[in-house]
């Protein structure tokens, strides 16, 4: 009789913890209102699941090993809100769903699946993460990790005002501020950055920002190029160098928009080469290589023949083959 009841009480047990391991499971909601409100309501971070349910095979591996693991719910079930947005082939959806997910897709740039993006409570982005091996638990671990980081940041960000920062440390938490994709971040610590020890290297970073919004012409850009070419006159630095590539990468986009000459465009290129070829050789055949595409895009072919013969005259060995190909082909419009 004893061993009877004993039996029956470890079978009870038994059942209860199987019970309880079967429960652990995740719920996945497909409105994203929905998902920012209880993010917002719950103070949790949204994940964002990007799949391609009856098509995508790395989709179907990353739920089968982990975001569908009892280990998975156990970890990070309670710590997420989580936002399913799916993009079948066959399976039938509601027009509503089907726009929502196709203005998400565009609004968060996802050009492969899977994809998982987290969001914070705030709308901001913490990071984007896909397919990876280990398991339900490992990769909980991931996602709650990129959370920590984020909060790190943010804590860090917010403190900016009340503590005085070194000029490395300043420089680490900008990276961050790239990495999150912050451009408000971003440019409260190039200002403070600038007044610091590295004010070198954010003078750099502030003329990219402004370049890179098209502001390259503006009364700040030309002055602080005049500070950058001149607190480095000999390009011990590479500052020159820096400045050439910031001012090719506007002028490029500038040319795609206004439709003028690649002369233009290559100009700062050109201007380096022909200023410091004999201090930067490693840079060097870069350079003419891409000058010489530049030319060959706009369909000059004469000019591109001529740089990327340079190149292949200043390349490595290991480059010169690839290079004779280029201008075997460029030789081949003329």
């Amino acid at each position: 009789m004893k061993k009877n009841i004993l039996y029956l009480v470890y079978l009870l047990t038994f059942i209860c913890i199987s019970q309880d391991v079967r429960a652990a499971s995740i719920e996945w909601t497909t409105s994203y209102e929905e998902a920012l409100e209880q993010s917002k309501m719950e103070s949790k971070p949204v994940i964002l699941f990007f799949t391609g349910s009856d098509w995508c095979t790395w989709c179907k591996k990353l739920e089968e090993e982990s975001l569908d693991t009892n280990e998975f719910a156990q970890s990070a079930g309670d710590k997420f809100i989580f936002l399913l947005l799916d993009y079948p082939m066959r399976s039938r959806q509601t027009a509503g769903l089907i726009e929502q997910n196709k203005q998400l897709q565009q609004k968060f740039e996802v050009k492969s699946f899977p994809s998982l993006i987290l969001m914070s409570p705030n709308g901001k982005q913490i990071g984007i993460t896909g397919y990876r091996k280990g398991g339900g638990k490992q990769y909980a671990e991931h996602l709650i990790k990129m959370v920590e980081d984020f909060t790190s940041y943010n804590n860090n960000v917010e403190n900016l005002q009340n503590e005085v920062l070194s000029g490395t440390a300043l420089k680490h938490l900008y990276r961050k501020a790239k990495e999150f994709d912050d451009y408000d971040d971003q440019n409260k610590i190039i200002k403070l950055g600038m007044k610091s020890d590295r004010a070198d290297y954010f003078m750099i970073e502030r003329y990219r920002f402004l370049a890179r919004e098209g502001q390259i012409h503006d009364t700040e850009a030309l002055s602080l190029r005049e500070q950058l070419l001149a607190s480095d006159p000999n390009n011990h630095k590479f500052t020159h160098y820096q400045v050439a590539c910031i001012e090719f990468d506007a002028y490029i986009d500038e040319m795609e928009k206004e439709n003028y000459s690649a002369d233009i465009a290559v100009a700062p290129l050109v201007n380096y080469i022909s200023k410091f070829s004999e201090q930067d050789p490693v840079n060097l055949w870069r350079m003419h290589i891409i000058i010489s595409q530049v030319y060959s895009d706009k369909q000059v072919p004469s000019k591109a023949l001529k740089f990327a013969k340079c190149a292949h005259e200043c390349a490595p060995e290991e480059s010169k083959s690839e290079i004779a190909m280029v201008i075997s082909n460029i030789e081949l419009q003329l």
